[in-house]
């Protein structure tokens, strides 16, 4: 049962590149707390439409993007794709009406990145990977940018030639070109796209940069090890320890695979060996554990390895550190990691109160948590714990199933590809006669916390108007 907790876990992390940081995240605390923030900037903005400053309108263009990825999170893809849309329209309108056409409809650039990236996500792979290539071909302007509504020029203006976005259209290409691929375990696709990168780091002076050589070495490995190709996979390994042991400076989280990869193989002995070789690289690249999804994914390969001690101990370090920085998704998944580690070996702690500890934080942070993957992994754990792990049982029963039914509610809504297990095992509950007979007397109606405040913020975005911002007509 613990193998099958990891490897749900393990899976929902599968689109992540482990070369780059998964420390910098614009949303802390709850999706709520920011889509208030937020909402709290937009009605401002609002009230003082008629004499707005431009920066206060970049910021806008912000919201709108931080808006949509609180959607994404809190399992709302469709309507994020709604107000991807929505913020192209507004600025292609406003540009148009206004004297600095080609700064503002640069705002359009990363919405226009967002809808491909959410294409990606749902499983419109295809769609995704044109929309990626033309925002790259645009960067250099080869063809026009197609937004649907309105077109850029493929000649970039100097005006919005600001390196910063020019940058972000070539580390999509690179990047979500890869990530898109993965999610639909395309790893031929992926072996393609690594040739046409390798000419296109060659002669690009923007991509041809240090931690996107070591990127191009972790597509290696991830197809060649998807292919089952070992032979291949193993000189690609071979080839990210040369990369790391000469650039100290880059990250070297995508070693983790270099385990997995023998863990796959059953060479159990070899895999824990390079797991060790990888935390002391590790430890030199964040000695403070900065980057929390590195050292999360290490936390699970230990767990994997069956290494409960080590796992045990990177996972209580990592609850804190999350909580620190309000990093509740991560506080989640941490606590879940030490739970299973308890369960698999109670003599690692004082058990029964370590264990209720847990298990205590765990249902708090998931009853209040609005990140949707976060609270039904949450939820699967808890309401299932009698089922699934061993060693530990959510004692009052109503209180299991109150999570399995939250758990089948929020499930629905994650209709992202790579969550496809997460659902699966959701709907499995749906087969237990024990939770069937008792959800017919007990129906809890919580809603998501943050509900109300994020609709009303979805609201306000889709009905804003460009004609609202522009001065008035002499």
């Amino acid at each position: 049962m613990t193998h099958e907790i990891t490897s749900i876990m393990l899976d929902l992390e599968r689109y992540r590149f482990l070369t780059r940081s998964h420390s910098r995240n614009p949303l802390v605390g709850s999706l709520s707390s920011n889509g208030f923030r937020i909402l709290e900037h937009l009605l401002r903005t609002k009230t003082s439409a008629a004499k707005i400053e431009d920066k206060r309108l970049v910021k806008l263009a912000s919201d709108y993007n931080l808006a949509s990825l609180i959607l994404m999170h809190v399992g709302d893809g469709e309507r994020a794709y709604q107000l991807c849309n929505r913020a192209i329209g507004f600025f292609n309108d406003f540009a148009t009406n206004s004297q600095n056409y080609d700064y503002w409809i640069s705002m359009t650039v990363q919405p226009f990145i967002n809808l491909a990236r959410l294409d990606a996500y749902f499983g419109r792979v295809d769609l995704a990977l044109s929309a990626f290539e033309n925002i790259y071909r645009w960067s250099l302007g080869e063809l026009p940018l197609n937004l649907g509504v309105a077109s850029i020029s493929k000649k970039v203006p100097q005006s919005i030639r600001d390196e910063s976005l020019l940058n972000v259209c070539r580390n999509c290409y690179a990047v979500d070109s890869a990530r898109a691929y993965l999610l639909v375990g395309d790893f031929l696709g992926l072996l393609e796209l690594d040739r046409r990168l390798e000419f296109v780091f060659t002669n690009d002076s923007l991509l041809n940069v240090p931690w996107l050589r070591s990127f191009l070495s972790e597509i290696r490995l991830r197809a060649f090890a998807g292919l089952n190709d070992v032979q291949n996979a193993i000189t690609e390994a071979n080839k990210l320890y040369t990369i790391f042991k000469e650039n100290r400076k880059l990250n070297p989280g995508a070693l983790l695979l270099i385990p997995r990869l023998e863990r796959s193989l059953d060479r159990c002995d070899a895999g824990k060996k390079n797991l060790i070789t990888v935390e002391q690289y590790l430890k030199g690249f964040d000695p403070k554990m900065e980057d929390l999804g590195t050292w999360y994914e290490l936390a699970i390969e230990n767990l994997a390895f069956g290494n409960y001690r080590r796992a045990g101990q990177v996972a209580r370090e990592l609850i804190a550190r999350s909580a620190q920085r309000q990093n509740f998704p991560m506080q989640i998944k941490s606590l879940i990691v030490l739970l299973v580690v308890l369960s698999a070996d109670p003599a690692l702690s004082n058990y029964n109160s370590e264990v209720g500890s847990t298990v205590d934080s765990l249902m708090q942070l998931v009853r209040e948590s609005d990140w949707a993957c976060e609270r039904t992994l949450g939820c699967l754990v808890l309401g299932c714990s009698s089922d699934r792990l061993s060693g530990f049982v959510v004692p009052d029963p109503e209180i299991r199933y109150w999570f399995r039914t939250k758990c089948i509610e929020t499930s629905k809504h994650l209709k992202m590809i790579h969550l496809d297990r997460l659902r699966t095992a959701a709907k499995e509950i749906l087969q237990s006669e024990n939770y069937q007979t008792v959800c017919k007397r007990y129906h809890p109606k919580e809603q998501l916390v943050g509900d109300t405040c994020i609709e009303q913020l979805y609201r306000e975005l889709m009905s804003l108007r460009a004609s609202d911002f522009l001065p008035a007509s002499p």
